[in-house]
């Protein structure tokens, strides 16, 4: 009888062995009779990996040329004369789009530029970085290059609308006081003096907040 029941248990595990090897079997006569699409389909797995390995290496590449090539702009620069700069800023910027030293000569091209009183062309340099999204401190500052721009030609809307946006997407406080103390003065100097008191209250109320937070954390 014991047996019996241990004939019964183990039956169900002999059941299974023999159903994955019947699997198994079935894979290998479908991967015999479709033997081109196989073969076709590993290639392409291989293909995909391969790229991917290859672009990794072409980015870090990249970026290492990058690294090196910008340096010894920033030594020309000390020399070069103006209009030289700019060329070989413009070129850098083409040939190492997306890596960070592109958004650093983006900016320094901005400052060459409104040097120049070119204050479109800052402006267009300085726009891809400005991607407050993405949380990239060099973001915020080109951010606020072009809400500066903005009031320097005369445009004060623009430059409000861009220190609301530093406002909105600030990681950290001392860039949403900065923000909000800049648009403050613009309205000041347009004679919008309710707008500009109510942006100063709320900076003295969040002052305060943060005095008595501090003030009431214990002793250590």
């Amino acid at each position: 009888m014991a047996k019996s029941m241990a004939r019964q248990k183990r039956s169900p595990q002999v059941d299974t062995e023999d159903h994955v090897t019947e699997r198994v079997l079935e894979a290998a006569a479908w991967a015999e009779q479709h033997w081109r699409l196989v073969t076709f389909g590993g290639l392409v797995l291989v293909a995909v990996v391969a790229a991917g390995f290859y672009y990794k290496d072409y980015r870090e590449k990249l970026v290492e040329r990058a690294s090196v090539r910008f340096q010894e702009l920033q030594i020309t620069a000390q020399s070069a004369d103006l209009e030289t700069i700019r060329g070989e800023l413009g070129l850098f910027i083409d040939q190492y789009p997306g890596t960070e030293y592109a958004k650093q000569a983006r900016v320094v091209l901005a400052e060459l530029e409104l040097r120049r009183d070119s204050l479109s062309a800052a402006i267009q340099a300085l726009e891809p970085v400005a991607d407050l999204g993405s949380g990239d401190p060099l973001a915020f500052t080109a951010a606020g290059m072009i809400a500066a721009t903005y009031e320097q030609g005369g445009d004060p809307g623009q430059a409000v609308e861009w220190y609301g946006r530093i406002d909105t997407n600030a990681r950290f406080e001392y860039q949403r006081h900065f923000a909000l103390g800049e648009q403050a003065r613009i309205y000041t100097a347009q004679g919008r003096y309710e707008e500009a008191i109510a942006i100063y209250e709320s900076l003295v109320g969040e002052i305060d907040d943060l005095s008595l937070i501090h003030i009431s954390e214990p002793t250590r």
